[in-house]
């Protein structure tokens, strides 16, 4: 026998202990995924390669060796090993795949060796307990959302060779205070703990734990990434200077203290008013400050489109007025705008997108006009304060619509 084939032992959710003989060369795809009892194993050094998924969601297992002469650590190997708390990577591994470690919630620490290259997509995301990694000066990619949702992580150093770092990175690392980069970094920069790209063109990730309150962006900024402020809960104010060109999604997602976001007025792309965020022109709506100083919203009437999470997390504002320039209430337009108790709907809407008010926890009810025709899947879900809801005659497609307690037809 010289491997241990797929799914040889999938599923054996009784077996407590392996011990592999140092014939086997491989473990093959998902060999030992789902073993949920397996507290121990003892790879041979003879197994250099280690198949993705291979103990995928070994839930018990508490610490691993690589052996020397593996090169990879492959796609979801140890994905949602709760229990892992050691894991010894020779310094024959050149890349950790996509979501190697992912979910590993145990996984306090870890020693990348300086033969590591590549970090893949989600390779440490949801390691809750990882508080302390050093990046190797050979890693020159960081895939995307590599320690996404590592809440423990406090600080980390990009070094000098890192030449490229995916999308969302540091999302949801809630306890992130500082990312310092190396001076000699060709391609990214750090000021004042926040992480930019060389130039300080673009404005990457603010540690959602550095404490600031209020925030002029550099006038050297023209892009804003996606999530650059995500869940930057001290975060009041921010300043948006004539420079910038491009706002990501979600770039203030969860800055739930926030009250204002102020715009150049010379900005080309961008305007605010009442502390809210626009496009130029004011056609689309991006962004509502969860603390914003408005109880009773309308919204403008030259607004015809809504961003996505344009009011996820928003707890001031009490009641909403949708102007008569829509046409659809589009997806999650509304979604978790917590305080809101009603919401008033024009004639002129024919349709009400998926999610639109998923987790409006405080809308207590809602009057659909007789324009309305479709409904889609989702649309008040989490709604637990809704106590009646007016359908009309005309609605030809309604997709789980639910929990509604009490449905009133017209």
């Amino acid at each position: 026998m010289t491997a241990i084939h797929r799914r040889a032992f999938f599923g054996c959710t009784s077996l407590t202990d392996v011990d592999i003989p140092n014939i086997v060369v491989e473990i093959e795809e998902e060999a030992f995924s789902g073993c949920t009892s397996l507290t121990s194993i003892t790879i041979p050094d003879s197994a250099t390669k280690i198949g993705k998924r291979a103990f995928h969601g070994c839930t018990s297992l508490t610490s691993i060796a690589i052996p020397f002469g593996t090169p990879y650590i492959m796609s979801s190997a140890f994905q949602g090993c709760s229990s892992l708390t050691s894991v010894t990577i020779p310094d024959s591994v050149s890349g950790i795949q996509e979501q190697a470690f992912s979910g590993c919630t145990s996984l306090a620490n870890i020693i990348l060796p300086d033969s590591v290259t590549d970090i893949g997509n989600s390779g440490f995301q949801g390691c809750t307990s990882l508080a302390d990694i050093t990046i190797p000066n050979s890693v020159t990619s960081i895939g995307d959302k590599a320690f996404s949702a590592c809440k423990s992580l406090t600080k980390i150093t990009i070094p000098d060779s890192v030449r490229s770092i995916g999308g969302q990175v540091f999302h949801g690392c809630t306890a992130l205070a500082s990312i310092h980069v190396a001076p000699n970094n060709q391609h990214y920069s750090s000021l004042g703990g926040i992480l930019f790209n060389k130039d300080c063109t673009t404005l990457i990730r603010v540690p959602p734990s550095m404490g600031i309150t209020n925030f002029s962006i550099p006038e050297s900024v023209t892009d804003i990434a996606v999530g650059a402020f995500e869940s930057c809960t001290s975060l009041t104010s921010v300043i948006i200077p004539r420079s910038i060109a491009n706002i990501g999604s979600e770039a203030f997602q969860g800055c739930n203290a926030m009250r204002r976001i102020q715009v150049d007025t010379t900005n080309p792309r961008y305007s605010s008013y009442n502390g809210i965020l626009y496009n130029k022109d004011q056609t689309t709506l991006i962004q509502v400050p969860p603390n914003v100083d408005i109880t009773n919203f309308t919204i403008p009437e030259s607004v015809t489109s809504i961003a996505l999470g344009a009011f996820s997390g928003c707890m001031s504002i009490m009641s909403i007025t949708v102007p008569n320039s829509f046409n659809i209430i589009g997806e999650e337009i509304f979604k978790d705008c917590l305080s809101v108790t009603s919401i008033t709907i024009p004639d002129s809407v024919t349709e009400i997108g998926e999610s639109a008010f998923q987790g409006c926890i405080s809308l207590i009810n809602i009057v659909i006009p007789d324009s309305v025709t479709k409904i889609g899947r989702w649309a008040f879900r989490n709604c637990m304060s809704l106590a009646s809801i007016t359908i009309p005659d005309g609605i030809t497609k309604i997709s789980y619509l639910e929990p509604v307690p009490v449905m009133l037809i017209s």
